[in-house]
């Protein structure tokens, strides 16, 4: 794979541009993050999280009722989403951009319970372990909660934890801007973690990890590199260079590492040793993770691209389809049963569908 001539600095730049813009400070909107749960879409954008209609792309409203399903009912101030949420029976567990976990109702109607515990940033998404809710945040620590979000324990870490913890069997893996992995492991007692082993990384990590069912741990690191880690022991299984930086998670499919970077480049890694396969030149940073659905891989770029490309290691056509939207595209596809969906900002919606033939399903720009 090329080697970047992008110098560390910009990388940093980009993304403190890409999350604060000119202010310094996490303005009022985010990438929209989505999840699908039957034939409704959860989207967490801007100030509010809305329920989307996955067929028609309407904002979802009770039947009978002319009110919208989101939440809040107004945008509150200071407040913005832009995690994708975690759905546990008839609730979402929600983190927004600032220092809150929000346990909502699936209607959207009412927040049940508002966790406070926080001083940093929650930039990654809660994810489930056992019986307890972990959610990473950028002070530094992973805190661990029950179901119904009392703090169970906390871990802490000697930087800013921006990754989603990435789970195996019963160990939980951190990657952290000060360039170290931490495997951790919920103690006997149920009341704190202990450290299984930790790596020492040659970049920091913001949102690139990922496991596959094998117990692989891959990472993408600010100085341009991708990495495969044993989960059990830390060991290194291979490494490679990237043409930028891998922004967010690979996915693994079928023994291929699928991904895209800063650079502009969609590749196609052995998931064994790291060699590459193919690569695709999308001409615009690849920011958010790829998606795969049977034999495609679906794609945005910063300049407003969705991409549908073919995985096969040597198909006849590369690119299958690509549809402008007018915006930037920083967040990671979502499949409904007809539709692949794209989350657009600086444009005029804030969804995207496209049929996986590639034709336009439908936007969903939210009503005032």
């Amino acid at each position: 794979m090329h080697k970047s001539k992008t110098p560390l600095i910009l990388t940093i730049l980009l993304l403190t541009v890409l999350l604060t813009g000119c202010t310094g400070a996490i303005p009022q909107r985010s990438w929209p993050a989505s999840l699908v749960v039957g034939d409704t879409i959860y989207t967490a954008a801007q100030t509010f999280v809305y329920a989307v209609d996955a067929e028609s792309g309407r904002e979802d409203a009770d039947k009978g009722d002319t009110e919208k399903l989101r939440y809040p009912k107004e945008a509150e101030n200071g407040t913005t989403f832009g995690n994708a949420p975690l759905l546990l029976a008839d609730t979402l567990i929600v983190s927004d951009y600032g220092s809150h976990i929000r346990m909502i109702s699936k209607n959207l109607r009412s927040v049940e319970k508002i966790a406070t515990d926080a001083t940093g940033r929650f930039l990654s998404s809660p994810v489930l372990y056992n019986d307890l809710i972990l959610v990473s945040n950028s002070d530094g620590k992973l805190y661990a909660y029950t179901k119904d979000l009392k703090l169970k324990w906390t871990f802490t870490a000697g930087d800013g934890f921006w990754t989603n913890p990435a789970i195996f069997e019963d160990m939980i893996f951190l990657s952290s801007v000060d360039k170290t992995t931490y495997a951790l492991k919920e103690n006997s007692s149920g009341d704190g973690a202990d450290v299984v082993w930790t790596k020492e990384l040659d970049g920091s990590v913001f949102f690139s990890q990922a496991i596959d069912e094998k117990g692989n741990l891959y990472i993408g690191t600010l100085n341009n590199e991708l990495l495969s880690l044993d989960a059990k022991t830390g060991d290194v299984n291979w490494k490679v260079q990237t043409a930028g930086t891998v922004w967010s998670p690979v996915v693994v499919n079928e023994g291929r590492v699928f991904g895209g970077d800063q650079a502009g480049k969609i590749f196609s890694l052995d998931s064994s040793t790291g060699s590459l396969i193919w690569e695709y030149d999308a001409m615009s940073p690849v920011i958010g993770s790829v998606a795969i659905r049977e034999n495609r891989l679906f794609a945005g770029t910063g300049s407003g691209d969705a991409l549908c490309l073919s995985t096969e290691d040597k198909p006849e056509t590369r690119l299958l389809w690509s549809k402008n939207v007018g915006g930037k595209l920083y967040s990671t596809p979502v499949f409904t049963e007809k539709y692949a969906v794209f989350g657009v900002i600086d444009g005029d919606m804030t969804l995207a569908a496209f049929a996986f033939s590639g034709d336009t399903g439908w936007t969903f720009k939210p009503s005032k």
